[in-house]
């Protein structure tokens, strides 16, 4: 709370993001021009122009430190090991890290009030918030459908209760299978999926072993009614943005095909 009052107090017209959320959320609000530097991979929204500074778990410091930013937004996981180094070369950071729906509206309006973009910054939580209603009326109705997100094949990993991914499941009118373990990333047994059964299964990596070939599972619900999605990008469900909203609207689309929806893209 400190820092965000001093920073109120100057003004921030250099801002470095090491985090492609923090990136996003300042592009949705107007402050672009003030960024001057990004990480890969800030790949959003396309045609972004602004100098890199290294990748996302390992900026180069010197080229930070040159870009003489008057803050620096990092997240507080794999990124925490750099807060110590970029306080000893005297940068301001400031750390954005939401971990549900109502922190990334926390983030937004923080972002917003620290680059003086307020009033955008208001507008684009009221209008996700607005987006949103609709959702959270449809998921209380009727039973949940059940919902396998396979984060990896080998070793088959998923999201548990911690994962951000399982609010959004939930939002969008379904349950995650796995919601009951405590981690965010379990690895799992596929005996368990077999025999939790899920209705829809969304794939979010890419070269893995069709479904319907994995041995056990052609009894799973979701592959004998051919509910298995592998066409969701995985940045609408792991980046806490603006795009959040997209990212539910899409796990909507194929969680309600199961329940009489007409969506059947695979």
């Amino acid at each position: 709370m400190f820092l965000l009052f001093a920073l109120l107090l100057c003004s921030i017209e250099r801002v470095v993001s090491l985090v492609p959320s923090v990136t996003e959320i300042i592009y949705a609000i107007g402050a672009q021009d003030k960024l001057v530097g990004v990480v890969k991979p800030c790949d959003w929204p396309p045609g972004i122009d602004k100098p890199i500074v290294g990748s996302f778990s390992s900026p180069n410091f010197e080229t930070i430190y040159g870009l003489c930013p008057d803050i620096v937004f990092v997240e507080d996981t794999e990124q925490k090991r750099l807060w110590s180094k970029l306080n000893k070369l005297e940068l301001n950071i400031k750390v954005i890290a939401p971990k549900n729906i109502g922190e990334i509206y926390q983030a937004i309006l923080e972002i917003g009030e620290i680059l003086g973009e307020k009033e955008n910054a208001d507008s684009l939580v009221n209008k996700m918030k607005k987006t949103l209603a609709r959702f959270e009326v449809v998921s209380i109705k009727g039973t949940k459908t059940k919902v396998f997100i396979e984060i990896s094949e080998l070793p088959l990993m998923t999201c548990g209760r911690k994962s951000f991914i399982t609010e959004l499941i939930g939002i969008a009118g379904g349950i995650n299978i796995f919601e009951d373990i405590e981690k965010a990333y379990p690895v799992i047994n596929q005996e368990l999926v077999i025999k939790r059964n899920p209705e829809v299964i969304i794939i979010l990596h890419k070269n893995f072993t069709n479904p319907e070939k994995r041995m056990g599972w052609k009894n799973i619900s979701a592959i004998k009614h051919k509910q298995v999605y592998s066409n969701i990008d995985i940045n609408l469900l792991v980046r806490p943005g603006p795009r959040v909203v997209q990212g539910i609207e899409e796990l909507h689309k194929r969680i309600y095909s199961t329940v009489g929806g007409t969506f059947q893209s695979r």
